[in-house]
């Protein structure tokens, strides 16, 4: 690293510790301590990802973040607001309902938010999109960005400029297919490319004055929800720094990751977001070369993921619905084993000219893609012999009836054929769709899933999926 660099702004902190108090209290330390990043009577906005109704590791640690608070007061913040939008299609109460948040949160003289649709906005124009940041985080003296590091499907690491993301409604975080041929959209991968694109335009509108990447534990292997083959692992580190891109880069290289082969901090560099190569950034703390783990990360093919009596068949399929597949899968196989086992076989079907399966039974075909390719595909037909009896003489008995030695072919459509649409489809359809196809007898453990989920959707989604 350049030690000459004069730009703080680049000053990356690697912290170690024995609890996440300890080390988050470390890193701001090495940066000069809390009151170089806030001054007394000023209003701090943590955001923080809130994902689903899961404690850590899915959302965040609440002893870095208990301390992170604690530092807040001490420095003089007048207030200090936590908050986010919440991920897809959750209500605004259930974090505080079910996980009592609000509560905890308040107990430590802070404000827990979390953004509705009708939440005041500013509007702001970048690259000729217009986007809407609530006011509260507009108006804040000062953003921190508290992230907890997972492994992410899409982007290998669930990294700090991920967390901009939810600064924005649901609706605005998909990327759509728009008017793009079909071959180009794939092999460019348009999708994620969108993704990425919407993604630095909300990043760019308020950035953070303080970055932490906490991995003191990491979820790896399977991630950023908890899925049965997810590992907890303790790391005992946490990066810290203003720059995020530069906070990043450092997280993705204490995981052995080339952050020039990471699709997000590729483009955000190409951006110039104020680093180009690692000797942009002066780090000190713990020596990176000394800290490096080997993390191990998702699968990036679905054929990888083992779903009992399920055979996956892929075809082109672009990021998104990858990424939706990828979940609802490794759902599949850690809360419906007992379903799946009363199933017995059935055939995953997604992208674009899928092969045919092996079984015409309970076949389900994944988003708009493999449900449009597949229209005039030989499963979705089944042909059956019609035999039939030839005229009776009269000196024949029933149990003698001749039969027809040339039985008719007839064609019907095949009703064993569970449609899952969107681009990409929705996760909680999904579920609904799979369970009413299968029924309740046939999916106890789903359905108790599918129920627990409603207590938190928004109530626009609870009807969709209660049709």
């Amino acid at each position: 690293m350049n030690e000459k660099t004069k730009n703080k702004n680049n000053l990356v902190a690697i912290a170690k510790g024995d609890n996440p108090q300890e080390t988050i209290k470390n890193g701001i330390e090495k940066l000069g301590g809390i009151s170089n990043f806030i001054n007394k009577g000023e209003t701090i906005f943590i955001k923080a990802y809130l994902r689903v109704p899961e404690l850590f590791p899915v959302n965040f640690n609440f002893d870095t973040l208990t301390e992170l608070i604690s530092l807040c007061k001490t420095a003089g913040a007048k207030k200090v607001i936590v908050g986010s939008y919440a991920d897809e299609d959750i209500s605004v109460s259930s974090f505080d309902e079910l996980l009592g948040f609000k509560h905890l949160i308040e107990s430590l003289g802070a404000e827990f938010h979390v953004f509705q649709e009708d939440v005041e906005y500013v509007i702001k124009e970048v690259e000729g999109n217009y986007i809407k940041i609530p006011k509260i985080i507009m108006n804040c003296d000062k953003l921190f960005f508290l992230n907890q590091v997972n492994v992410h499907p899409i982007f290998q690491i669930n990294l700090s400029l991920l967390n901009s993301y939810s600064m924005v409604i649901q609706d605005l975080q998909n990327a759509e297919k728009g008017g793009q041929e079909e071959k180009d959209y794939f092999s460019s991968d348009q999708f994620k490319h969108d993704l990425i694109t919407n993604l630095l335009n909300v990043y760019e509108i308020r950035k953070p004055d303080l970055v932490i990447n906490d991995l003191f534990y990491l979820l790896e292997k399977v991630g950023p929800f908890i899925f049965k083959d997810s590992n907890l692992r303790k790391v005992n580190l946490m990066v810290v720094g203003k720059n995020i891109l530069a906070v990043d880069i450092v997280t993705l290289g204490l995981l052995n990751l080339d952050f020039l082969k990471n699709s997000l901090t590729s483009e955000a560099r190409f951006r110039k977001f104020g680093i180009s190569t690692m000797e942009d950034i002066q780090l000190i703390g713990e020596n990176i070369e000394e800290n490096k783990i080997n993390v191990e990360l998702t699968v990036s093919n679905l054929e990888d993921i083992p779903v009992i009596n399920t055979d996956i068949i892929t075809g082109q399929y672009c990021t998104g619905c990858f990424m939706e597949a990828y979940r609802f899968l490794n759902f599949l196989r850690t809360a419906m084993v007992k379903d799946l086992k009363y199933i017995i076989t059935q055939s995953f079907l997604i992208g674009k000219n899928p092969p045919e399966p092996e079984s015409n039974e309970n076949v389900i075909v994944f988003g708009d893609c493999a449900i449009n390719s597949s229209k005039n595909r030989e499963f979705r037909r089944i042909i059956i012999k019609e035999k039939k009896l030839l005229n009776k003489p009269q000196f024949i008995s029933k149990k003698k009836e001749i039969l027809d030695k040339k039985p008719k072919l007839k064609e019907k459509d095949n009703k064993s054929i569970l449609e899952l649409p969107g681009c990409p489809p929705n996760f909680y359809d999904c579920l609904s769709s799979f369970i009413k196809y299968y029924g309740k007898k046939t999916c106890p453990s789903g359905n108790f899933y599918l129920d627990m989920f409603k207590t938190y959707l928004q109530e626009k989604k609870l009807e969709e999926i209660s049709k």
